[in-house]
């Protein structure tokens, strides 16, 4: 009997080797990923691995068994390697959706590094795997087999592929079969230690091409959610009191803007400016002190989402999952966003979107029309339009001031009513030294401040210099701000236009927010503040003050709405004016996790971060919030996957009685009816 195992080990040597090798591989790319070196629930892994493995056991050459774990084992490698590199740039994992910002990222991977631990070891195995598998695959004994072993082994094949379906289905059934209040249970873990970086990948195919459907249902439930007479916001007594109807609107999103760009605090920011007299800041940073001073500032204002999430948060208010609507339903018709409210209370408002970036990228050339935006303007036209030089083929970023100085008279016209969104560049990472802001004599002005760029190669010194290289681009921000206010100034609009600034997220690029802030683990006592960034509204009417309350992107566009006297459906809408008594939950699309100020989780089974001081009781009423707004999530997924708005209501004869645009426009109208419109 013994000989008989040696014997099996000796001519199985190589597929031995080659599951051993699979799976270290695995377990490798989540620990250099999520820091855990498990995966919860393997069973994909193993019906992959054990597929494979069967198929080698039905090859009786032992050169063709090398080659064939070679290439799968490249394979493994590469997926990791691929996939590593993705959550690096983006912090998030794979699901199908991305498959859609593929050219988008293309130019960010180029310029990333592979990540050294996994690429050096997984390198150092497999090479030693190539040369010892070579020099044995010809010394050991073919493999013995017969037609009872080979029926045995295919009747295993068809056996795992069966149960492959069964693990599949039990993954990942959507559609109108379970309901998005299940996300709050269950025991799944975060990113792949889930199911592991390879079945992950395989999973979100599955899920693509088979699962993603979700079924309009009952169009009367609908409607009946989204006109729910108890659910119409009226206003906050602190809004309430001017009329702002003709009030003009610019929404700024600061790509990658946080408070440390600006703002010194030792406490929150150990690794950020240490300048010994704080007011220097001042000197260097105007517009934003400005604008701070004059603003009403949300200091607890949280964003856990990528660029154009946040984007679209801050126009649309919702968004649903498993797509990217910019390319998904990029002709979806949606009537309840900030400019298609506007245009339907005020038809004579100008919305306008601006973006000093490539007019394809995220496809905001396509999608921006149909989230009422007359016209999106992007880098390309502001070059052949209003002759803004355009840096983007050189790589380097637009500057943001240059976008402003070229479209401030078609930004905010000053003989018609208008609502402009614009998103910014010259902060987007990587932080590296970029010609347009030497040209602006910036990093000269940094070093004359004594923050200047250090020469060693250490971790430290690389952590500084992109600090440095962090501030630098936040001096052009500033400078755009600073000719919107001075322009709006001169032309005398200033005194009746509201003007919004948020981050879209923290800085998340080469770890720089964990750097800044020291926080990269949840078991930090203030894990969520890694998430806190800016967000101001300089309203002409109200004084400065600080909310502090817990805010998020989804905030946005109710608390707009709020300051215009607007009053709307808050069941189509995450989030809550930030002036109402009203706390949200955050859940993040791009990283399936809720958020408040004192919690972060994946699922109530799995609470990554719970402030101290807080327990059961908190843990209920971020559960009951968490379920409304999950009930919300799921209406608003029949909407934007079915383009609800875009249909018509039929009658018994399918005849058209009313499109549910229009019924929407009506009731949007008729709820206003008496308010400042």
């Amino acid at each position: 009997m013994k000989e008989k195992i040696i014997s099996c080990l000796k001519e199985n040597y190589l597929i031995i080797a080659y599951v051993l090798l699979t799976i270290f591989y695995e377990l490798l790319g989540v620990c250099v990923t999520f820091h855990k070196f498990m995966i919860r629930d393997p069973r994909m892994l193993f019906i992959f691995i054990g597929l494979v493995v069967l198929t080698l056991l039905l090859i009786r050459n032992q050169f063709l068994r090398y080659i064939g774990c070679s290439v799968l084992l490249l394979f493994t490698g590469f997926l990791n390697i691929l996939f590593i590199l993705v959550y690096e740039m983006t912090g998030t994992v794979f699901d199908f959706s991305m498959l859609k910002l593929r050219n988008d990222a293309m130019g960010i991977i180029e310029s990333l590094p592979i990540n050294f631990t996994f690429f050096s070891i997984f390198g150092i195995t497999y090479a030693i795997f190539l040369v010892f598998g070579y020099k044995f695959c010809k010394k050991v004994p073919l493999p013995k087999t017969n037609k009872v072993f080979i029926a045995i082994k295919s009747s295993l094949l068809l056996i795992l592929f069966g149960l492959n379906i069964v693990v599949v289905y039990s993954l990942d059934k959507g559609g109108n079969d379970v309901q998005e209040t299940d996300r709050l249970y269950g025991n799944k873990e975060e990113g792949y230690t889930q199911l592991g970086i390879t079945s992950s990948v395989f999973n979100a195919f599955y899920d693509g091409w088979f699962f993603s459907n979700i079924e309009l249902g009952d169009t009367k439930d609908i409607e009946s959610f989204i006109y729910d007479e108890n659910h119409i916001y009226r206003g906050s007594p602190k809004t309430s009191k001017v009329d702002r109807s003709n009030y003009n609107v610019i929404t700024i999103l600061g790509e990658t803007l946080e408070w440390f760009s600006f703002m010194q605090d030792e406490e929150i920011y150990p690794n950020g400016f240490h300048f010994e007299n704080k007011e220097v800041l001042k000197e260097l940073y105007p517009n934003l002190y400005r604008l701070y001073d004059e603003s009403i500032v949300m200091d607890n204002f949280h964003s856990r989402e990528k660029t154009d999430i946040s984007e679209n948060l801050s126009i649309i208010g919702s968004y649903p999952t498993k797509v990217y609507i910019n390319y998904d339903y990029p002709n979806n018709t949606n009537p309840m966003t900030v400019p298609s409210v506007l245009k339907t209370l005020d038809p004579n408002i100008l919305c306008k979107s601006y973006h000093d970036g490539e007019r394809n990228y995220y496809n905001r050339n396509e999608f921006h029309p149909s989230l009422g935006m007359e016209e999106f303007i992007d880098a390309q036209t502001m070059e052949e339009k209003y002759g803004m030089y355009n840096w983007i083929p050189k790589s380097e970023r637009n500057l943001d001031g240059d976008m402003i100085d070229a479209c401030k008279e078609d930004m905010f016209p000053t003989d018609q009513r208008f609502y402009t969104y614009i998103t910014t560049i010259s902060m987007h990472g990587q932080f590296l030294h970029r010609k347009g802001f030497e040209n602006k004599g910036y990093y000269d002005l940094m070093d004359s401040y004594g923050l200047t760029e250090i020469e060693e190669t250490n971790q430290e010194a690389m952590n500084h210099n992109l600090f440095r290289n962090y501030a630098v681009a936040a001096l052009e921000f500033d400078d755009a701000i600073g000719k919107i206010l001075d322009y709006l100034e001169e032309k005398d609009l200033l005194d009746h236009t509201i003007i919004a600034v948020f981050g879209d997220h923290n800085a998340y690029y080469q770890g720089l927010s964990s750097y800044v802030k020291d926080i990269e683990y949840p078991t930090h006592p203030n894990y969520t503040n890694l998430f806190r960034v800016p967000f101001m509204i300089r309203v002409p009417d109200m004084e400065h003050e600080v909310i502090h309350k817990f805010c998020c992107t989804a905030d946005i566009v109710p608390s707009l709405f709020d300051l215009l006297g607007i009053d709307f459906y808050e069941n189509l809408y995450f989030g809550h004016s930030v002036f109402s008594d009203t706390e949200s939950v955050l859940y993040s699309r791009a990283y399936d996790v809720f958020m408040t100020d004192k919690m972060y989780f994946t699922n109530l089974n799995k609470i990554q971060y719970l402030k101290e001081g807080y327990g059961d009781e908190y843990i209920h009423d971020v559960e009951e919030r968490s379920k409304e707004l999950l009930t919300k999530l799921g209406y608003i997924n029949r909407i934007f996957h079915n383009d609800f708005f875009g249909i018509s209501e039929m009658n018994e004869k399918q005849q058209v009685i009313q499109p549910y645009l229009k019924t929407f426009e009506e009731k949007i109208k008729k709820i206003n009816e008496e308010g400042l419109f």
